[in-house]
């Protein structure tokens, strides 16, 4: 921002709501500037290259005015919107989908597959609600509550997926809410409870074995698959696992989910998967799509014959319960999952006990 106008000889060109358009003499003509309050500090914009010069024709000087009006007509409506939470008309038609589309398109964490996920539950959901076009305006609280109970209420997404789900689809609504494709942040207010139930969700170390004795449609999934329940990284990491990442027993990555550090010492399964070492920038695992991988998991654990519902994410659940079974304090699984924090591992530890009275109950006789 410029500093205030020294010379007092000014004018008022056009005032709107929140921005005033000034003239200033001076010895060449007027220079034209903006005026205008923020967070009650007052700024000033000098429209250069604008100036109503003496030396100008009279029609270079009236397009030069009509333009400094426009500006400062546009800089009042971006004020005004931000002041009172205003939607122009002209981004509240913007289709919703087009913008989500756009959104995934420039995101560059490793979680987009999430993101396109969440896009087709929701796109699918507008279909049952007969809805082919959603502009903006239409974004309501109203109709995210019941995308909210729409996924849910879906038999075919299992454990934290809705929840994981609907934690992308709110970024995008609170993005679409700050550049004025929504009128509020419509997701805020809305929660959806994580699913702890993660009993079925768990492969012991018997059903590990299993599956490492039963040969994998595609070998590259297997060997990735024990890899993962033998270390507890997720299928994003694992995909871009490269040999780079390896030294000596020791994995070291950026988690996809966090973007922090973490170490995993690498047991002697472990190493076994990732066979002989190759060229640094190599891929250690050659995995087809998350969608492919989840095909190739289903057929492989029922040749195995394991009636559970398996996805990759139960490598990761595997891993930290069997852990906790084995004894390993709190603490160190949740280093070893890359967690800071002990939170999650809390349902670890219910599911734990709950699988240890169970186990206890099988041994009651009737007398």
């Amino acid at each position: 921002m410029d500093q205030k106008p020294k010379n007092s000889r000014t004018k008022v060109v056009f005032k709107g709501n929140f921005v005033t358009l000034r003239s200033r003499e001076g010895v060449k003509g007027k220079s034209l500037y903006l005026d205008y309050t923020i967070n009650g500090e007052r700024q000033y914009e000098f429209l250069r290259g604008l100036e109503l010069k003496a030396k100008n024709d009279k029609q270079k000087n009236k397009l030069n005015l009509e333009t400094a009006i426009g500006i400062c007509q546009k800089t009042d409506i971006r004020i005004q919107s931000e002041e009172y939470d205003f939607v122009p008309a002209f981004t509240s038609k913007v289709d919703f989908m087009m913008y989500f589309e756009k959104y995934i398109e420039e995101y560059k964490r490793r979680d987009k597959r999430m993101f396109i996920s969440s896009k087709n539950q929701f796109e699918n959901f507008l279909k049952e609600q007969g809805i082919a076009i959603l502009q903006g305006s239409n974004v309501t609280e109203k109709l995210i509550f019941r995308f909210a109970d729409y996924l849910q209420s879906n038999s075919s997404l299992h454990g934290e997926t809705p929840h994981s789900y609907f934690k992308r689809f709110k970024k995008v609504l609170k993005q679409a809410h700050k550049e004025k494709i929504i009128r509020t942040d419509v997701g805020h207010s809305i929660s959806m409870k994580v699913n702890d139930s993660v009993t079925k969700d768990v492969l012991s170390m018997e059903e590990i074995s299993k599956l490492a004795h039963t040969k994998c449609p595609n070998d590259d999934v297997g060997r990735a698959f024990i890899f993962s329940c033998v270390t507890g990284l997720r299928y994003d990491d694992v995909k871009d696992l490269t040999w780079s990442n390896i030294k000596d027993d020791t994995c070291k990555i950026i988690q996809g989910k966090t973007g922090k550090e973490h170490s995993v010492l690498l047991n002697n399964t472990a190493t076994r998967m990732i066979g002989e070492r190759g060229l640094d920038n190599q891929k250690i695992f050659r995995l087809p799509s998350f969608h492919t991988c989840l095909k190739t998991l289903k057929t492989w654990k029922n040749n195995a014959g394991i009636d559970k519902h398996v996805t990759w994410h139960v490598s990761r659940h595997s891993f930290a319960t069997n852990l906790l079974i084995n004894d390993t304090d709190i603490k160190t699984t949740a280093g070893l999952l890359g967690h800071s924090g002990l939170k999650h591992v809390d349902r670890y530890v219910r599911l734990v006990k709950s699988l240890q009275e169970r186990a206890v109950n099988k041994l009651e006789i009737s007398i």
